[in-house]
């Protein structure tokens, strides 16, 4: 966030790799301080609470804990109002247990500080194609399917509705699109404002060790295979092989995800589908045949 903000303000040239207009940079500028203005008015957990916020009981690592307002899932998109805010515990901890919630309009766990915002747009709203939201296409979203939330041990896991259920955990088959957006103040994201994880947030780390933290290479493919790795809820645009040439999807999230032919509006199953891939597990391609 602070060196889109220094490249704006500075008026040197835009690198390539953000594909950005002089305009486009202002304008994502400028929804992005209006986004941190947002976060700034709820530095404290108490003024989440007040306003409607609910966490989520637990803390994810290098993400923190999700506090959602529910009443905002149905407004669209709106920098200047967050579905999710994010906390952490201001000591630096990683509390592997549920963390605390709101009652009463107060918070009654630990000291958290404000480490972040995220976005929830559910498909009934803003449609099954990727949400066009920020200016530019930083802003890769995502979401989330056969998802265990807030169980015993204070960790999302993905098991079955009744392994879930017996945990304590709330099931949800899917999620709407979500996007995080690290703009607050002493945890900017050199990884990217819109990155999934945020190594300034506990367990801290070095921003490549985060990144190859999160990603589990599989080994089951052969030497010289055409390997194509989904990773951050994406893979490659454009896949060229040889004919005859399989490709291997390697899962490389920490997440499950699946691999199908058609358009999310228009699967087509019948051509091929891999099924849930969990993380470091892989799965060919064949193309022997058109």
């Amino acid at each position: 966030y602070r060196d889109l903000v220094e490249l704006q303000a500075s008026g040197a040239p835009i690198p390539e790799a953000l594909s950005l207009t002089t305009d486009d940079l202002t304008a994502l500028v400028h929804e992005l301080d209006t986004l941190a203005a947002f976060a700034a008015r709820h530095a404290e957990p108490d003024a989440a609470c007040a306003a409607g916020f609910v966490s989520d009981a637990i803390q994810t690592p290098n993400m923190g804990s999700h506090f959602y307002r529910s009443r905002a899932f149905l407004d669209g998109f709106d920098p200047n109002a967050p579905e999710i805010l994010l906390y952490a515990p201001a000591d630096g901890s990683l509390v592997a247990g549920p963390l605390g919630q709101c009652l009463g309009g107060r918070w009654d766990g630990p000291d958290l500080s404000l480490v972040g915002t995220a976005f929830l747009l559910p498909p009934n709203v803003v449609g099954i194609d990727h949400p066009a939201a920020f200016t530019g296409d930083l802003d890769n979203w995502h979401s989330h399917f056969n998802l265990c939330r807030g169980n015993a041990r204070g960790r999302d896991s993905f098991v079955t509705r009744a392994e879930c259920e017996a945990s304590g955990g709330k099931w949800f088959d899917a999620i709407g699109w979500m996007l995080h957006a690290w703009v607050a103040p002493g945890f900017d994201d050199q990884l990217g404002v819109f990155s999934m994880w945020n190594p300034t947030i506990a367990p801290v780390a070095d921003p490549e060790a985060v990144r190859a933290s999160r990603r589990i290479r599989g080994s089951d493919f052969p030497e010289g295979a055409r390997q194509a790795l989904i990773t951050n809820f994406a893979f490659e645009r454009t896949i060229a092989i040889e004919v005859g040439q399989s490709v291997y999807f390697n899962n490389v999230d920490s997440v499950p995800h699946t691999v199908s032919a058609g358009t999310p509006d228009d699967p087509d199953l019948a051509s091929f589908d891999s099924g849930l891939l969990f993380p470091g597990d892989n799965w060919e391609l064949p193309t022997s045949e058109p």
